[in-house]
C-alpha cells in the first residue's frame, strides 16, 4: 500500500505523513497487538479516525492476515460516516464501496465494501442492529468506537454491550476513540486497559470574548460584515463557521443573511449543516468555494468533532447547544438551548486553526466562561430509557439479565423504573418484565413505543394515513413558529386550523392536509406564513 499508484495517490500519501496519528503509527500498533482494549485520544484533525483503521489492515494484509480482517467504525452521525468512508477510499485510490476495501453503511444507504480485507464506518445504531442478528459479531475482527466523548445514549449503550462480548471473544480487538482527554474514565471501565494520546496541531487561533449573553442573529451578522470588511481579510481569506444551538436557529439566519443585499450569491456561498439536510447536500461544505467566493457554513455542534471543514479560518461561536432534559418525578422531556461546556467551546475554537492561524469570536464574556462546567452531562442520565429498556430486551442477543447498572455512569434507578412501569402498562412488556409480541415489534420501531403503538392501532383500524402525520409531527419539533408579539394571532391560527375539533393531534392533521393542498396549487410559502409554520 505505502507504493504510490498515481500522482495523486503519491500526494495524499505525502499528506498522509505529516498528520499526527500517521507520525506514530508503530506505538499504536503494537499497543493494538499487545491489547484487547485500547483508548486513543486526540484532538479532532489529527487523524485517528481515518488513518487507525487503516494501519491496522495495512499492517494485516502486509502479514497475511487480510482475510480474516474485517473492521468497523462506528460515527455517532450520518455526515461523519460517509464523509470520512469517502475521504479514506480517496486516500486509498479507489472507489467507496464495491470491490473497494473501504465503505459505510447508514440507515437506508450504504456502499458496502468488498467482504474481507476491509473497512466499514457506519452509525452506532447500525451496529447494535448486527448484534440482534449475529450477537457475537462472528464476522469482525476489529471494533473501532469513535467520539465517545459525546457520551450519547447508544454509545453508552454499545460500549457496555462490548465489554460483555469481549469476555466471548477473546480474538476482537476494540478500539476506542476520543477528541477529549477525559480517557480515563473509559480506562478504567475496561479494568484499566492501556491509553494513549496523540497530541494535535493546530495553528494559532485569535479569539475574542463579547459581552453579549442571548442568541442575536443582528449581532452575529454584524461580526460577519466586520470580518470581511477588515482590511485583513484580503490576506487572510477563508472560510466561515458559525455555531447556533438547532435548525430553527439556522434556518432564521440563513434567511436573513439570504435576504441581505450584502450577501451577494455571486460572492457568497451560504450552507446549512444540521442532520436536517439531506446527505447530498451536507456534502457541499467540504468542497472549497472559487477564487473570490466566501463560504460561510452555518452549522449546530455537528461540526465539533465529527467532522473536519479544513478551509475554515473564522469561527463565531454563539455559546449555546440544544440539551435535552428529563424529569422521571413528573415524565416530562424538554429540550432547550443551554450553555455549552468548556469541551465544546475548545473543540469550536479548534475548528478555525486547522489550515493557518485563525480567529475565534465568542458571544459570551470570558466571565461566562469561568461558569461553564467541563463536560457535558451524559445523555443515558438525562433522557427517557423507554426504547433503551426495549432494546435490551430483544432476541437473540448477548446481553441477556442485561442491567443498566452496568453502564459508565448509571441512570437514576426512578428514571428505569419509571420506563419498565410504562412498558408494562402499555403491554410491550409482561409481569416478568419480558417483551410481548407487542414490545417485540415496537423495539424495532425508530420511534418512542407510544408513536410505534398507535401505528399499529392505526394499521389494525385503517385510519394510518392521518396517524402517520400526527406520528410524523410528535416525532419532530414543533411545526409551529411563534413570533414575538404576534402570540394570540399565531393561536388563532391554530384553533381555525382544528375546526373547533379541540384536539391538538386532528390539528396537526389539518394543517398538513392544507399544507399538501396549498402545494399543488404552488401555494405552500404563502400557506407556511400565513399560518405561521416553519
Amino acid at each position: 500500500m505505502d507504493k504510490p499508484r498515481s500522482k495523486s495517490h503519491s500526494q495524499m500519501l505525502e499528506f498522509r505523513k505529516k498528520l499526527p496519528t500517521y507520525k506514530m503509527r508503530k506505538e499504536l500498533m503494537d499497543m493494538i497487538k499487545s491489547s484487547q482494549v485500547v483508548v486513543v485520544s486526540g484532538e479532532t484533525g489529527c487523524g485517528k479516525t481515518t488513518q487507525l483503521p487503516q494501519f491496522i489492515l495495512d499492517d494485516a494484509i502486509s502479514s497475511g492476515r487480510g482475510l480474516s480482517c474485517k473492521i468497523v467504525c462506528t460515527q455517532p452521525r450520518r455526515i461523519s460516516a460517509i464523509s470520512v468512508a469517502e475521504r479514506v477510499a480517496k486516500e486509498r485510490g479507489e472507489e467507496c464501496g464495491g470491490s473497494g476495501s473501504c465503505g459505510y453503511q447508514i440507515r437506508l444507504q450504504a456502499k458496502f465494501p468488498r467482504q474481507q480485507a476491509s473497512m466499514l464506518y457506519c452509525t452506532t445504531g447500525i451496529l447494535i442492529q448486527w448484534m440482534q442478528s449475529d450477537p457475537s459479531l462472528s464476522s469482525i475482527s476489529h471494533i473501532v468506537l469513535d467520539e465517545i466523548h459525546e457520551r450519547d445514549l447508544l454509545s453508552d449503550f454499545i460500549i457496555t454491550i462490548v465489554k460483555r462480548l469481549l469476555a466471548k471473544r477473546k480474538d476482537l480487538k476494540v478500539i476506542l476513540m476520543s477528541a477529549t482527554l477525559n480517557a480515563d474514565t473509559f480506562s478504567s471501565y475496561f479494568n484499566f486497559c492501556p491509553s494513549i494520546n496523540i497530541p494535535g496541531f493546530t495553528y494559532a487561533v485569535q479569539e475574542y470574548y463579547l459581552e453579549e449573553q442571548k442568541l442575536d442573529f443582528d449581532l452575529i451578522i454584524a461580526t460577519v460584515k466586520h470580518i470581511i470588511l477588515n482590511p485583513a481579510y484580503s490576506s487572510t481569506g477563508g472560510a466561515m463557521l458559525l455555531f447556533l444551538p438547532g435548525w430553527s436557529d439556522i434556518k432564521q439566519l440563513h434567511q436573513m443573511i439570504s435576504n441581505d443585499r450584502f450577501f451577494q450569491p455571486s460572492k457568497f456561498r451560504i450552507l446549512p449543516l444540521h442532520s436536517m439536510v439531506p446527505s447530498s447536500n451536507q456534502q457541499q461544505v467540504f468542497d472549497r468555494p472559487p477564487v473570490g467566493v466566501t463560504k460561510i457554513v452555518i452549522a449546530t455542534n455537528i461540526a465539533e468533532t465529527s467532522i473536519t471543514i479544513d478551509d475554515i479560518v473564522h469561527v463565531i461561536d454563539c455559546g449555546k447547544i440544544k440539551i435535552r432534559k428529563f424529569e422521571a418525578g413528573k415524565n416530562i422531556s424538554s429540550l432547550n438551548a443551554e450553555w455549552l461546556t468548556r469541551a465544546n467551546a475548545k473543540q469550536r475554537k479548534g475548528r478555525a486553526g486547522r489550515v493557518q492561524e485563525g480567529y475565534c469570536y465568542h458571544l459570551f464574556s470570558k466571565l461566562q466562561e469561568r461558569k461553564l462546567d467541563d463536560y457535558m452531562v451524559p445523555e443515558i442520565l438525562r433522557s427517557p430509557l423507554d426504547q433503551l429498556c426495549l432494546h435490551i430486551k430483544v432476541p437473540p442477543t448477548i446481553i441477556t439479565d442485561f442491567n443498566l447498572k452496568e453502564v459508565i455512569e448509571p441512570p437514576p434507578a426512578d428514571s428505569v423504573e419509571l420506563s419498565i412501569q410504562k412498558l408494562t402498562a402499555m403491554n410491550a412488556l409482561d409481569s416478568n418484565e419480558h417483551l410481548t409480541p407487542l414490545g417485540y415489534h415496537l423495539a424495532r420501531f425508530p420511534v418512542e413505543p407510544q408513536i410505534g403503538k398507535m401505528l399499529i392501532l392505526a394499521t389494525m383500524f385503517s385510519c394510518l394515513d392521518p396517524v402517520l402525520t400526527i406520528a410524523a409531527s410528535l416525532s419532530f419539533k414543533d411545526p409551529f413558529t411563534l413570533p414575538l408579539g404576534k402570540e394570540d394571532e399565531a393561536n388563532e391560527r391554530k384553533q381555525e386550523l382544528s375546526n373547533d375539533a379541540n384536539s391538538d393531534h386532528l390539528m396537526l392533521v389539518n394543517m398538513f392536509d392544507g399544507w399538501v393542498a396549498a402545494k399543488r396549487r404552488g401555494a405552500e410559502r404563502d400557506y407556511c406564513w400565513r399560518n405561521f409554520l416553519s
